[in-house]
């Protein structure tokens, strides 16, 4: 039976009107007047939201029924049924305004006599929180104490609209249930900008933990944000200045491929040597570089810079020459002879200051995805490694100079197998990304794409530019280079890449062979 556009299913309906001024059953049974309806105990979860709608019990009533809808006009009213004095009504949408009738209802035998609706009682749905966005690290330091080596990290998120504090959760890795995750810290603080920090203390060296962000006010949670991945700093990985401060840069200038069309070489030039300059580097590693290297080498040759190999042809090392002397005839690079377009060049230069050896390579792996492409980018990264033994001696040993490798490696933690990080990994080198001290803009991908809107991976960040700190060594000030206007990068754009930039610390070399240990 259609009343007022609500349609009730019954048994049978021998009752009172169901709004003032219907007509009347000719039953006298019907319940009681309901009174004292009261609607509030707002709470919200993301976007969805409930109300409590309460009242006085109805003399003769066996259950109640209680009309709810968008407008005071009840037009398209959905109805719920209780026996209890209350009823909590989920699924409304936060932030918006519900109304309501209650009625008696009496079961007499077979029959449900309806009893007088109450009037309209309006009320609103509190404002939502907002999901959080991804938490990530902005600094980590190992803390050495009488238990042993933990890791400290601050994390920054910006600040979730409608939150008044959040919590932080955490789990083993990156693809468990949510079940598995712990609430780590609940009732941190908003505080006074559009940036949250939180510090994080007991964590584990070199361990993997997922983190998840989840705002909350006095009426309601938001929903978990995305999650983030991180590898603390290993205990032998701690922050150790040392009186060789490598600033290093790496940077895929996208010299002359078809992708790089976008804006012209000339129009890009000034710009590469901006980002470069912009980098703070002493050592700089080039990839992509084909026959562009000449005009980076002129460009760069009024700020201190000497050009310290670009053997492979398209790969180049640029240092300062105040800082690194380079050593004659240590140049050498590859081609890799299954894939030509792609090397790399390596040197050995002496930092002038405290007289230490170092060797630094700048390579450029194969791009090709899936088991073919990690296959091949763990073949390209022992070639590289071999070379570089064969030619200097033996890596992160004794009596052999610090080797620092950069690059575009085409390859980073999102990937099934990231394999130059294992085979890296395996030969005693750290990406420097896993290893910083510092961060600053971590969350914004180094490729880019020719994209003027930032990309961002939120799971790992998934940076292909990467810098590699030899064994005994650490780093700091990890960074992309970027100019950012209203979230947005300036055009031009140097590259479909952003450099990528660390200060690496490496450890005296306890070198006995000579000025270059040759």
């Amino acid at each position: 039976m259609a009343l007022t556009g609500i349609t009730v299913m019954v048994v049978v309906i021998v009752a009172g009107p169901l709004w003032p001024g219907a007509p009347a059953h000719a039953d006298g049974g019907r319940p009681g007047a309901i009174s004292s309806v009261r609607v509030g105990e707002g709470r919200t979860v993301g976007a969805d939201a409930r109300l409590v709608v309460r009242w006085r019990a109805a003399r003769g009533a066996t259950s109640y029924q209680v009309f709810y809808a968008g407008s005071r006009s009840m037009a398209g009213a959905k109805s719920k049924r209780t026996t209890r004095t209350g009823i909590a009504i989920h699924g409304l949408r936060a932030d918006r305004g519900y109304c309501f009738r209650v009625r008696a209802v009496r079961r007499v035998g077979s029959r449900l006599l309806n009893g007088r609706a109450t009037g309209v009682i309006c009320a609103r749905t509190p404002r939502p929180v907002r999901t959080s966005h991804a938490a990530w690290m902005s600094a980590q330091q190992v803390v050495t104490g009488t238990g042993g080596a933990t890791t400290t990290l601050t994390i920054h998120w910006p600040r979730t609209g409608g939150a008044t504090s959040y919590d932080l959760l955490l789990a083993p890795s990156s693809d468990v249930l949510g079940s598995r995750y712990r609430t780590a810290r609940t009732g941190i603080r908003v505080g006074g900008g559009s940036q949250e920090t939180f510090v994080l203390r007991g964590l584990k060296p070199d361990t993997l933990y997922c983190f998840r962000v989840r705002g909350r006010s006095s009426t309601g949670i938001g929903n978990l944000g995305p999650l983030h991945c991180k590898v603390t700093m290993p205990a032998a990985r701690a922050l150790a200045p040392t009186p060789l401060a490598m600033n290093v840069a790496t940077f895929n200038v996208c010299g002359r491929a078809l992708s790089c069309q976008r804006w012209s070489w000339e129009t890009r030039r000034p710009v590469v040597k901006q980002h470069i300059l912009m980098s703070g580097a002493d050592v700089v590693a080039i990839q992509e570089g084909r026959t562009r290297i000449a005009d980076i080498e002129a460009d760069l040759a009024g700020s201190g810079f000497v050009k310290a190999c670009d053997a492979s042809g398209a790969q180049a090392v640029f240092v300062r020459s105040s800082v690194y002397a380079v050593a004659p005839n240590s140049a050498d690079g590859v081609r890799f002879a299954t894939d030509l377009s792609h090397g790399g060049c390596w040197v050995r230069l002496l930092h002038s200051a405290t007289r230490t050896p170092v060797v630094v390579a700048s390579v450029h792996l194969y791009v090709g995805s899936g088991d073919v492409g990690n296959r091949t980018r763990a073949a390209q990264t022992s070639q590289v490694l071999d070379l570089m033994a064969a030619k200097y001696g033996a890596i992160n040993q004794p009596g052999t100079p610090r080797f620092v490798i950069a690059g575009d490696f085409n390859s980073h933690r999102s990937h099934s197998v990231d394999a130059p990080l294992v085979r890296l990994n395996q030969a005693g080198f750290a990406d420097a990304y896993d290893v910083s001290a510092t961060y600053r803009l971590p969350y914004l991908n180094s490729a880019n794409g020719y994209d003027v809107v930032p990309r961002t991976s939120l799971l790992w960040g998934a940076h292909v530019d990467r810098i590699f700190v030899p064994q005994g060594g650490s780093a700091t000030g990890w960074r992309t280079i970027s100019r950012l206007s209203n979230g947005r990068y300036v055009a031009p754009m140097p590259s479909d890449h952003h450099p990528v930039a660390a200060t690496v610390y490496l450890p005296p070399a306890t070198c006995t062979l000579g000025l270059f240990c040759s």
